[in-house]
Parts: structure tokens; sequence; C-alpha cells
């Protein structure tokens, strides 16, 4: 995990740092950590990328500072000592988790990326402080090993865990773009980086608009092939990854692509991969994959810091188990949604919102997913229950539609599903509350995207990307996500985007690089089947599963609210998708508390 090409400890009175190496910059033994300083005065364990290394040790070679290695994670070390961490942070283009040490001021610092996208976590016991990339290696030093309950209902309202907490009690994560710094006098937390709104772009026309994201996006994927090993991409049979991939071939003509195919299914990706390889001249690689793999569930989950509830976790395991053979870094087209697909999410609230506001027929609604609770047919239940959802959003505006985004449970399945869920409420995420509250002059649109960014993006996606990559020795860079872009993005006027938003802005960047074949062609993209594995393909390791859940020993759900969720999955084909991921998030909540509680 997050390896194997070297393991370093280094340390002295203070301090102990240990770090396993996936080599990426500079091969040789100059670049394995931990690293210190020529005078050994500042050492690091880094874990992450810095495109723009070489530009940075330049300037710091020309202030006289003289590099051992090759690497970039030496330049972090000079950058902080010639300009202070938070102003070289701020230099710095890519995505880290780091600690540095001073041994001059006995200054300890933990830090993470802009989006989070590496994770670390801390417990502090005493004046001591223990971290790592994963809860796991903390276990050892925990006192306990217990959960917050309070985290638990979160996870299980949203399918993730909070990006501001964490579910292990005692331990905490280092928040996206802050720094801890810690002495043995104080605790101090910093923000080193915020999106900045002030860049507004009033006057911006809609041709200028698209050239500026096309300098942008092709400007992230020439930072992102920056590597001493051969890069590849994912090309799947969608836009976002077609057009990386036709961005990066420019660059490297001779770069490879891998697309998941799964014979026999509908799953396949190959049709629109295959026009875009054919196109670009470029090598397509068909990962061939027996759909037994899925059954691997169990390791796959085992593998998180904490519990994961986002059935696309088995899918990016495996294909990052199958192309990390052939390479340690690909590119993807991950992230495309988060930066322009908030604005199809702000055309669903505009519609919720001019829809006639009707009380009548939202109690109604409500009524009637109240009378068909606790019998067939449950698929009409939940949407008189969830649709009444909408009266709220109308009632709340903006921050409540943000809030009714993610939420898998009611009132109804709280009591059901949780012990003395009658006490509890499912009240907004305090985290999004203050993210939108410290930017309140920010228009819906801007909320839409920005909670998104904050929320989403840094609990979900990006802990299922580094992990399910990492634990399989890969690497994976998403060019939509590099801070300039999305930073522009946020910013655009809300009329610019048009009436199709996402493929409006990109449209003079897809038909410059992509067949007009692939351009019109109908979404198709990866569906994973979560129902049919979860009431055949995985029935019967849940039955067994399910026979004495731990879940329910330890007091974090009820077995009969247990078992009646599953059995609504398994009997109603129309069952709502909210009640089928929360089936899932269970499930995967009792392989993670096994392996937690066990190994």
């Amino acid at each position: 995990h997050r390896g194997p090409d070297s393991i370093g400890y280094e340390y002295n009175k203070n301090y102990l740092f240990g770090h396993t190496r996936l080599s990426i910059i500079d091969l040789s033994s100059h670049g394995n950590q931990p690293m210190s300083d020529v005078n050994g005065q500042i050492s690091i364990t880094f874990n992450g990328e810095i495109y723009n290394y070489k530009k940075l040790r330049s300037i710091l070679v020309q202030k006289g500072y003289v590099f051992f290695s090759n690497s970039d994670t030496e330049v972090m070390l000079y950058g902080y000592q010639e300009y202070g961490l938070d102003k070289f942070l701020n230099m710095c283009d890519g995505f880290w988790a780091f600690a540095l040490y001073d041994n001059l001021k006995d200054e300890l610092y933990l830090c993470r990326d802009r989006f989070g996208k590496k994770p670390l976590f801390y417990t502090k016991i005493g004046n001591n402080c223990f971290f790592s990339s994963t809860t796991h290696s903390l276990k050892p030093i925990l006192r306990s090993k217990e959960l917050r309950k309070d985290v638990v209902k979160d996870y299980l309202n949203i399918g993730f865990v909070p990006p501001n907490k964490c579910i292990v009690k005692n331990v905490e994560k280092v928040l996206p773009g802050t720094f801890i710094k810690m002495t043995k006098e104080s605790t101090v937390t910093r923000e080193y980086w915020q999106i900045n709104f002030n860049n507004h772009f009033d006057n911006i026309s809609k041709e200028d608009s698209m050239d500026q994201i096309e300098k942008l996006l092709t400007n992230s994927v020439k930072n992102r092939m920056v590597a001493d090993v051969d890069i590849g991409t994912f090309l799947s049979g969608g836009l976002d990854s077609a057009l990386i991939t036709a961005l990066a071939s420019k660059l490297n003509p001779d770069i490879d692509s891998y697309t998941m195919t799964i014979p026999g299914s509908g799953l396949n990706e190959e049709y629109g991969a295959k026009i875009t390889s054919d196109h670009l001249n470029i090598n397509q690689n068909e990962l061939e994959i027996n759909p037994e793999i899925f059954m691997g569930l169990e390791s796959a989950v085992s593998a998180y810091s904490e519990p994961f509830g986002d059935s696309s976790l088995l899918p990016m395991d495996i294909l990052s188990k199958m192309a990390s053979p052939f390479k340690k870094v690909i590119l993807t087209g991950d992230g495309g949604d988060e930066g322009f697909n908030a604005y199809s999410r702000y055309c669903f609230f505009k519609n919720i919102m001019n829809k006639k506001k009707s009380n009548l027929s939202s109690y109604l609604l409500s009524f009637i997913g109240n009378y068909f609770w606790n019998s067939p047919p449950i698929s009409m239940a939940m949407r008189g229950r969830y649709r009444s959802q909408d009266w709220i959003v109308q009632n709340g505006g903006v921050n409540e539609y943000i809030n009714c985004r993610w939420q898998l449970l009611n009132s109804t399945l709280l009591k059901i599903l949780i012990p003395d869920g009658s006490k509890h409420n499912l009240s907004s995420n305090n985290y999004i509350n203050d993210i939108l509250s410290k930017n309140y002059d920010l228009d819906e649109r801007q909320k839409i995207m920005y909670s998104g960014i904050k929320f989403e993006l840094a609990g979900d996606f990006l802990v299922k990307l580094d992990t399910g990559s990492m634990q399989n020795g890969l690497e994976l860079r998403s060019p939509f996500l590099d801070h300039n872009l999305i930073q522009f993005l946020i910013n655009i006027p809300t009329d610019i985007w048009g009436v199709s938003g996402k493929k409006e802005l990109l449209n003079k960047l897809l038909k410059k690089h992509l067949p007009k074949e692939l351009v019109y062609l109908p979404k198709r993209g990866f569906s994973f089947p979560l129902q049919e594995h979860l009431t055949n393909l995985w029935t019967i390791n849940i039955d067994k599963l399910f026979e004495k859940p731990l879940i329910v020993e330890l007091g974090y759900v009820k077995l009969s609210g247990l078992m009646k969720i599953y059995d609504w999955v398994k009997h109603d084909k129309n069952t709502d998708w909210r009640i089928i991921r929360l089936l899932f998030c269970l499930i995967s909540f009792e392989y993670w508390l096994r392996e937690w509680e066990i190994n």
C-alpha cells in the first residue's frame, strides 16, 4: 500500500518519520524518503507530486541552494527554508500530504493539498503526535478503537464520512488547503489557500471563456505529464477521458490508453474508446475483466481508512489493479463533472424552484409515503417521501437543496435503522453551512459548485480516487481538477454557461480534438449494476454477512431495520436508488468494521 519501491525511516530524540515510496520522480536512491536537508535541520516525509518543481528548483539554485537529488521532495525542503511554508505552498502546483519537522525551531507541520486528494490523519496522546496516510497504521497506538456514533449517522446519511470529521474516536483529519503547526506549547491550524471569488469576469464573452478553458486545461495536462516514468491514460467511452487523452497525445503521440471491457455484459466502454484511439492513432489496451472479479468487495473496502459507501470503489479498485503492472502514473478524465456539471445541478435546482409551490401536494406525497411505508410497494413510498423534498427546497432555497442532495436517510428511516433514532435529527451538515456562511455573497450556481468541491469532492470522489489507486501502487492524476481551472470556472458569469452548460463551454475544444461521431454520441459511461449484484451475485455473501452483523452487535444499527432494508431491495426492482445505496453503505460498513475490529 502506497509503495512498494522502497521503505525508509529517519529519527532522532524528538521525532520518527517512516515512508513507503512509489518512485515517480528521481527513481534513484537519492529520491528515497524520509529526506533531510544537507545540514540535517529540516526533515520531511512527502506523499504527492509538485508538477512545477523544476521551475521552483531553478529559482532556489539561483539563490544559492545546492541539491543532492533531482526529486520534488527536496524542492519542498528548501522552499520552506527560503520562503516559509505558507508562501511556498502557494507557489507550488500539485497535490500532497506531508509532515515536515524543523529541528532548529522544534516545530512539526502537517499539510494537505488544496482540494485534499492526499489523505492525512493524526492523533495526539499526551505530548506526542502520531500521523499517517491511513487510520489503520494508527490502530496500535490508539487507546480505544471506538467509533464516533454521530459520525456513523453522518456516514449512513450521505454515504461517506464528511471531510471535516473522522469516524475513529480521537483521530482527526488535516483539512484540505490547510497546514497544522505543532509545538510543545500549542497547535495552530492555518488555511493557506482558498478559492478567490474576487476574480469576476463580468465582461468576458463566451468565446473568450472557451479560449481560456482550452488554455488552462491544455496547460494542466502538460503539467501532469511531468514524471520519470511512462504515463498512460484511462480511456472510457465518455468525452472527459477522450479529451484528456487527446490533449496528452499531442504531447506524447506514443501514449498508451487503457479501457475496461467485460465480455458478455452491457458495461463495455470499448466502442467510444475505439473511436477516440483510432482518431488519435494511439495504442489502445483493452483490460478484459472477468465479472467474477466484482466479488472482491471485502478486500477493496478494507483498504479504506473509514467506511465508504460509493459502489464505484469496486470498478476503481479493479481498473487500478489491472493497469498497475503496465504504468505507475495514469491521467484520467475524472473531475470533469465536478468542474462543469455543477451548472447542471444548478439548472435542476432552478427547475424545482420554478415549480408551482403547493403545500397540499407535498403533504399528500408525504402521507402516501407514510401509508405505504411498512408494506409494498415501497417504491411508491420512497418516491412520495423523497418527492416531498421539493417542497423543503422551495421553502429553504439553495442551501436546503445543497443539503438535501446527499441525504439517503429521512426521519422514518432514521427511526427504523438507528437505535434511539427518534432522538436524532437530520439537521443540515454544519460543515456545509459554515463554508457557505463564510461566502454569503455567492450566487446560487457558485454555492452549488463550491459546496460540491468542499464537501463531495473532498469526502467522496478524491477518497475513492486516491485509495483505489494507491492500494494497487498506481498514481492517478486528474487534469480537470487543476486549481487554476476550477477557480476560473467558478467565477465565470452564470449566463455564459448557456443552455447545455458543460458541453457548450467545452464545445470548441471537443470539436477541435475529437471526431464528431464521438462528440454527438449519447452519453454511455460505465454504470455499475449495483442492484443486480445486491440481489443476485452477492446474495450468498450478504446472507452470511448478516447472520451475525458486527454493526448490530456494537449498537450502530438495529437488526430489524437492517433486514427490512435488505428485504426491500431484494423484492422491489423499483426501489428508490437511495435505499439501494443505503444498503451498500451498510454492507461496506460491515466489511470495514470487521477489518477494523479484528485485524
